[in-house]
């Protein structure tokens, strides 16, 4: 560098160039080169990929500039340069005979142009002279959003990726949990969910779950939408977004940042917390088990209904946790919560927690461990109550319904930058938040050519562009469609979650490459309540089946005035896509269509040999014979009671063979809830 002068650049590169490369020779000559090439250039583009890929030794900030680069070149060839773009797909290995392209480089070169030009309205800004401020400010954030750089994923690889997610966590050793064991049909839908990944981002999944590590959220972890590594606001998971892919990998669950990610809390600002929130920052094995088991069955109908992979999570692996990364080292479970020395600040108040939640365990379960004596037998009775594990899904989004809502809202860069990243932010912040949130939600987005003047407004214009607008409408539309078909498959097999499949906080958009275009799907994931299958007859039972469909209903349509502080998903989607009150019927249409066509081509498959061991005859017979009841019921001029709706019970099932209980039961949830199954119906 001695003696040489440094390249003039534009102001506004300069101003917006990251302060540890703003003095740097290499990456200023690159972009005095970038700038003064006209068109597409072969010499730059292939040098690009040298950089991009490392084997010129450029740190990971350069290389991420590098394959943004890249992409710009490649939007700058022409449909008809085929020449030039297949000798960039060889550079890039892609027409080895296992690459990507080896089957058919022309259409896979058509494909990868297309999908590239998502990006065309940051990077053709570009090509302006001279070039805005703010493009150059734009442009450096989204090379920071590995998973956002489509040409990344053939320039970094999955070994390298895998290890830089390393140094930005926590390990601790865990041992392996065998989740599947005497389910088959656990195993083999786990077997297809990782068929199902691309081949990159399953390298990195089993490097992530090799040796049965427990991954933790450390200092280094970022909590920035779309960072490689994202530890996503107000949640306990970690989320794996890996360069230029549209899928991700969730770590459920991953601690608390600081010196104690592990904590037991009996009640917060004096209000008892749900049991599985008492091991705070760690999954209860048994509710990753739980989930795994129903999820499997439900994935498994799901397919067997639509002929297509249900929208939801899967457990790819799972570990039980035998360390935890503690401020003295990695320490074995038994000592962080045992002795002071190894749990820290805090360890009196987190020993008082732990005998209240041992106490609370013991009376809920009606089975006390109390031969256990001493500091340590309370630890032990603890963990039993536990047996704390950390699962690896993959079908997962961190753009949960009420996050993006939230960060499209007047409230939203206040609420993302000040309260949840803890910095202070500018204009120019907070509309990029907007741009990334709404590209998430549209797919495919065109930013509006308006100066950002207050968040509500500049959404209110984004949405208002008339190819934003059309696309937006297509997508909301689209989500209530896949509403309806998945609510439908779980209604008609009498499964419910008691609302917690269908909360907004458990269910994302994720924006997806699919049949050569971009699209947005709807994820709904956590069914650690989810209730599925009936291998016997007395797995039915009306009230309680009706309590939590009718809490899954609430969670999707809202709570209505018998439970307003319920926001439904579809209620959160009218927030998102700020639809016309015409588009807005058209949803809910279409939602109850896809919901009533889904509902009767899953009786129709209910029966089906393979589903035997999960849905018997009797069962069956008796969800069928609710069915009709409940439509007799609803027949009736006026709705009968006492004794006249036990005759009504009686006169209809008694003939059919069931059992005096289940008579009972239906009278019991007619009683109950008849005026809201009358509703539902209508």
């Amino acid at each position: 560098m001695t003696g040489k002068a440094l390249p003039r650049l534009p102001a506004g590169l300069l101003a917006a160039l990251p302060r540890e490369l703003a003095h740097d020779a290499r990456i200023r000559d690159l972009f005095a080169r970038f700038l003064a090439i006209d068109g597409y250039c072969r010499e730059l583009a292939f040098n690009l990929v040298e950089i991009g890929s490392g084997a010129a030794g450029d740190a990971w900030e350069v290389r991420r500039i590098a394959a943004l680069m890249l992409q710009e070149q490649v939007l700058r060839l022409r449909t008809k340069d085929d020449g030039e773009m297949l000798a960039l797909l060889g550079r890039l290995s892609l027409l080895t005979p296992d690459g990507e392209a080896a089957v058919d480089p022309r259409r896979f070169a058509r494909q990868l142009r297309r999908r590239l030009a998502r990006a065309e309205p940051l990077l053709g800004r570009l090509r302006s002279r001279p070039v805005p401020a703010e493009a150059w400010s734009d442009f450096f954030q989204l090379a920071e959003r590995e998973c956002k750089l489509p040409l990344a994923r053939y320039l970094f690889s999955a070994a390298e990726v895998a290890e830089r997610i390393f140094d930005q966590l926590r390990v601790s050793h865990g041992v392996e949990r065998d989740f599947a064991a005497g389910r088959p049909y656990v195993q083999r839908e786990t077997e297809r969910a990782l068929r199902q990944l691309p081949a990159y981002e399953a390298e990195i999944f089993e490097r992530l779950a090799a040796d049965w590590w427990i991954h933790w959220v450390g200092d280094a972890t970022s909590a920035e939408l779309n960072s490689l590594v994202e530890y996503p606001l107000t949640t306990v998971v970690l989320v794996v977004k890996p360069p230029g892919s549209d899928r991700e990998l969730e770590l459920k669950r991953a601690g608390r940042r600081g010196g104690q990610p592990l904590d037991a809390v009996f009640a917060r600002r004096g209000v008892e917390v749900p049991p599985p929130h008492r091991f705070d920052g760690a999954s209860l094995g048994r509710s990753l088990q739980w989930e795994v088991v129903a999820g499997s069955l439900l994935a498994r109908l799901y397919r067997m209904v639509h002929r297509r992979e249900a929208p939801i999570s899967h457990v790819l692996s799972m570990s039980t946790l035998s360390s935890i990364p503690a401020a003295s080292g990695d320490t074995p479970i038994l000592d962080y919560f045992t002795l002071p020395q190894c749990f820290g600040q805090g360890f009196h108040r987190m020993r008082r927690d732990i005998r209240r939640t041992v106490e609370a365990f013991d009376r809920e379960s009606g089975d006390s461990l109390d031969e256990l004596p001493g500091a340590l037998g309370l630890t032990v009775r603890f963990l039993q109550r536990g047996s704390l594990a950390q699962a690896i899904l993959c079908g997962t989004s961190s753009f949960r319904l009420d996050k993006m809502a939230l960060y499209l809202s007047e409230e939203g860069p206040d609420a993302y930058f000040r309260q949840g990243l803890r910095r202070r932010f500018r204009d120019s912040d907070a509309r990029r938040l907007a741009d990334e949130v709404l590209e998430e939600a549209l797919g495919i987005y065109q930013p509006p050519p308006v100066p950002y003047r207050g968040h509500e407004a500049y959404v209110a214009a984004a949405l208002a562009l008339p190819a934003n607008r059309a696309r937006a409408d297509r997508t909301y539309l689209s989500l209530m469609r896949q509403i309806g078909t998945f609510w439908g498959v779980l209604a008609a097999a009498k499964g419910h979650s008691q609302g917690e499949s269908f909360v907004a906080r458990n269910v994302g958009l994720r924006s997806v490459w699919r049949g050569g275009r971009w699209q947005v799907e709807m994820l709904f994931m956590d069914h650690d309540s989810l209730k599925l299958g009936g291998a016997r007859a007395d797995d039915f039972h009306p009230v309680d089946t009706t309590v939590g469909m009718r809490d899954d209903e609430r969670f999707i349509l809202g709570g209505g005035d018998e439970a307003p502080s319920i926001q439904g998903e579809v209620e959160y989607l009218d927030q998102i896509y700020r639809v016309s009150d015409e588009v807005a019927r058209r949803g809910r249409t279409a939602l109850f269509a896809a919901f009533g066509a889904s509902c009767a081509k899953t009786r129709a498959k209910l029966a089906a040999p393979r589903l035997r061991e999960h849905f018997s005859p009797a069962f069956l017979d008796r969800i069928r014979d609710w069915d009709t009841l409940v439509s007799e019921y609803v027949r009736c001029a006026e709705p009968p009671e006492g004794e006249a709706l036990a005759a009504l019970v009686d006169g209809f099932l008694g003939p059919r063979g069931h059992e005096d209980y289940f008579l009972d039961e239906c009278v019991a949830a007619l009683e109950e809830f008849g005026r809201y199954l009358a509703l539902s119906r209508s």
